[in-house]
């Protein structure tokens, strides 16, 4: 997903979300990512590797994706599902203890 435009000008061709909902439909397994380093070409980032709620929260609201089950689903894509591919357990959401 890319929302900020990486060198702060105004893009002749917006660069958008892909359609999350639609593959989400079809079982495959989406993941979310980020490069969230404050740097020359883009000067909002934190760093901090923590931060994938964030990434999650926004996906929601770009994605329009308010359902109770994308909303675990967008949750998921920062958790468990990047953890498959790379062969991880372990990983997701639990209750705090």
């Amino acid at each position: 997903m890319s929302v900020a435009i990486q060198d702060g000008r105004i893009a002749e061709k917006r660069r958008g979300m892909t359609r999350l909902p639609e593959l989400l439909a079809t079982g495959l397994t989406v993941a979310f990512g980020q490069d969230c380093v404050m740097d020359p070409w883009y000067g909002l980032g934190s760093g901090d590797s923590r931060n994938w709620h964030e990434l999650a929260h926004m996906a929601l609201h770009v994605g329009q994706m308010t359902s109770q089950a994308t909303k675990r689903q967008c949750f998921e894509a920062v958790t468990t599902q990047p953890a498959q591919p790379l062969g991880l357990e372990g990983n997701g959401l639990a209750a705090a203890r």
